[in-house]
């Protein structure tokens, strides 16, 4: 099949693909030359569904598209303009320009500057990993400087909120099943973290419970009297 695709947008086109689709090559039948002109960063989505969403932005450069259908393989490197997302469990968002590096199975970004929604910084070392089935792995470090990581409210998470400024390193690994977070981190000025004590708990069985009546000092001060008559 020979591949001659583009999508564009308003008289321009933001993604071209031209190559050759072999079936009859086993292991390599895609030999396909995909070229964005500030395509939309939106199609990165599927691929990072339930950690990062809103992508915004642009990208730009060339991919080379090769192995299968089911087991497709990216090179390449394209420059991001104007790009920003929302790291869902956080309820953060993160803006940032910069190289994104596609080598197999991997998307990655080399030290990749990262402004939050109020200007403060930090870098992000790392990348996303696929393994040709239905894993997608994460793998990634930032360094930060009173940065805004946390910006949640208790309709998020009602086993803690609030908002969190942290200067450190922070460490995100796993896949979006079983998601890892560590951090080394100190906390910074206008945090404040909220943990409701409100919810029903089950102490233990009721034998194990002791009612003690205690005496208001008004009636101590009684029986002191009394006994002293």
């Amino acid at each position: 099949v020979d591949i001659d695709y583009y999508i564009e947008r308003l008289g321009t086109k933001v993604l071209t693909l031209r190559g050759v689709y072999n079936p009859k090559i086993k292991d390599n039948a895609l030999d396909v030359l995909a070229s964005l002109n500030q395509t939309n960063l939106q199609i990165l989505e599927p691929f990072t569904k339930g950690i990062f969403s809103k992508f915004r932005g642009t990208a730009s450069g060339e991919l080379a598209l090769s192995g299968t259908l089911r087991h497709p393989i990216l090179e390449g490197v394209v420059n991001v303009k104007k790009g920003s997302l929302f790291f869902d469990y956080l309820n953060t968002t993160l803006n940032f320009e910069d190289k994104i590096y596609f080598e197999p199975d991997e998307i990655r970004v080399k030290k990749l500057p990262l402004v939050d929604d109020e200007g403060n910084k930090a870098f992000l070392n790392g990348g996303v990993y696929y393994d040709g089935g239905n894993t997608v792995t994460f793998s990634l470090n930032a360094e930060m400087n009173r940065f805004k990581i946390l910006d949640t409210k208790r309709q998020d998470n009602d086993l803690y909120y609030g908002k969190g400024y942290a200067t450190g390193k922070l460490a995100i690994s796993g896949t979006p099943e079983d998601l890892k977070i560590a951090a080394d981190l100190k906390t910074e000025r206008g945090t404040a973290l909220f943990i409701p004590l409100d919810h029903a708990q089950e102490a233990g069985s009721q034998d194990e419970i002791e009612f003690l009546v205690v005496s208001s000092p008004t009636d101590s001060l009684k029986t002191k009297k009394e006994s002293a008559v």
